[in-house]
């Protein structure tokens, strides 16, 4: 049995190699072979080849934000091999969530061909198992518009975080560096002025690049325009 997974939070550096960590220790307590990229601050790290999605029995999505390249997972979405859930759900109950995923794979007619998965399983299963979880597929960001809309928000969030950060650094070091004058503080330092300049050019950047990655993250790519 083979899991792959992609783990990726709105910030993209606490809650995604956290998650990425919960699920590999718990595939490795269980004997089950697990890949799992994580989609952080530092960009694609343990990047998922096509060859890795298409031999796996299941894809984890464990994010808080849109997903870079989520096309290679099409095919998976198409046979319900997949399931998706969020960073806090993975970290607080890894137990919780490779359960549902072994009997995704169950219920989609894969191999659990890992003794070692019943047996952790068994082991750790409440009195009142939960029902079996419904495989995943591909929806309309119409099926459940307030998630959707969450989810595209902290893309946004994620990716103008950056911008904002560095423009108010930039801004505030030309500022520090000026003297006070009739209408605030006034730079007057050429590179100072630069810093300033590129400064205000990343807060004003603020809303355009929000606008773009919420779209990108309901439509891809070919939203990136439209939403700028």
């Amino acid at each position: 049995m083979k899991i792959v997974g992609v783990a990726a939070c709105t910030v993209g550096i606490a809650h995604t190699y956290m998650a990425q960590k919960a699920i590999q220790d718990e595939c490795a307590a269980r004997g089950i072979e697990c890949k799992v990229e994580a989609q952080g601050g530092l960009g694609i790290e343990n990047e998922l080849t096509q060859e890795d999605v298409d031999s796996a029995d299941l894809v984890l999505e464990s994010v808080d934000v849109g997903v870079e390249n989520e096309d290679r997972f099409e095919q998976k979405m198409a046979e319900g091999k997949f399931l998706k859930v969020g960073t806090s759900d993975v970290i607080a109950d890894p137990v919780k969530i490779i359960d549902q995923a072994i009997e995704i794979i169950k219920a989609t007619g894969g191999a659990v061909d890992a003794p070692k998965a019943e047996a952790k399983a068994e082991k750790k299963a409440v009195s009142a198992a939960p029902q079996a979880p419904t495989p995943a597929s591909k929806q309309s960001i119409f099926a459940d518009p307030g998630k959707t809309l969450l989810n595209a928000f902290n893309t946004g969030v994620s990716y103008f975080i950056p911008i904002v950060v560095i423009g108010g650094v930039f801004l505030a070091f030309s500022l520090a560096s000026g003297t006070a004058g009739a209408n605030g503080m006034e730079v007057t330092n050429p590179l100072m002025v630069s810093l300033n300049t590129i400064g205000m050019a990343g807060i004003s950047m603020m809303i355009p690049v929000l606008a773009a990655y919420i779209s990108y993250s309901m439509a891809g790519k070919p939203a990136l325009a439209p939403g700028q």
